[in-house]
């Protein structure tokens, strides 16, 4: 969610689409199973094959949180990167993964603008269309595909927020804020319907602006995660026991 009642994806994900919807994982109560039993309808406001964006417009409740952009030029080779997404729609799960950014790659893949992130944060498909964040929780860049053959692994790619700032810009997104410094992530005012990430909500407020004291602690969040998790997953994970092994250690 870019701004009230506009929500950001990949093209290639709404490409040929008849009938498009979004959900939201506050309005989904099967979401320890993966299941999204609760759709909201949305229509394609702007695309482009280019850049792959497609910005689509969505009646959402009040107070749910648009995410901040940050400013993509500032980020630097090997700076960490999460990407939130739905990986595998026929049955995955909302997941957070970890990673870094491993280069800049200008015009890829020959498309004019496409200046993208490379990273080793696990892109799986489900993920398209979701962020690339930084450290305090903005967005640098938009998940949009990854190298899928024998002898590659850990290569995606993300749409800088920078291009994407400016391309919504030019189709006249309004309340947007960026690009915002990683320092100064201006969240929405009042009491939101859903819940900020936890590394985010525990930043202090300054003059309507709350700013990270510290870099994110990734044990923390990890260890919130793992216990999140734990209470969502319930008897899913038991039955899983084994396939979740790895991951519980």
């Amino acid at each position: 969610v870019v701004a009230p009642g506009r929500v950001l994806t990949n093209d290639h994900v709404v490409r040929g689409a008849e009938k498009i919807g979004v959900a939201l994982l506050g309005e989904n109560q099967n979401r320890d199973r993966g299941k999204i039993d609760h759709w909201r309808s949305a229509k394609v406001l702007a695309r482009d094959p280019v850049l792959d964006l497609a910005l689509l417009e969505v009646d959402l409740p009040r107070g749910v949180a648009s995410i901040a952009l940050a400013d993509s030029n500032g980020v630097d080779i090997g700076a960490p990167a999460y990407a939130i997404g739905h990986p595998y729609p026929s049955g995955g799960l909302w997941s957070l993964t970890e990673g870094r950014i491993g280069a800049r790659r200008r015009d890829f893949d020959n498309a004019p603008g496409r200046d993208v992130f490379q990273t080793d944060a696990a892109i799986n498909p489900g993920n398209s269309g979701g962020p690339l964040l930084d450290e305090q929780g903005a967005m640098i860049g938009i998940n949009t595909s990854k190298i899928a053959l024998k002898d590659f692994e850990g290569l995606g790619f993300a749409l800088q927020s920078n291009k994407a700032c400016a391309w919504m810009q030019q189709h006249g997104v309004r309340g947007l804020d960026c690009p915002v410094t990683s320092e100064e992530i201006r969240l929405p005012q009042g009491r939101a319907r859903f819940a900020q990430p936890r590394f985010l909500t525990e930043a202090r407020a300054s003059d309507g602006l709350r700013t990270a004291p510290r870099p994110l602690d990734r044990e923390a969040l990890f260890r919130s995660l793992r216990e999140e998790h734990a209470e969502a997953f319930g008897d899913f994970a038991r039955e899983q026991a084994e396939a979740f092994g790895e991951f519980d250690r």
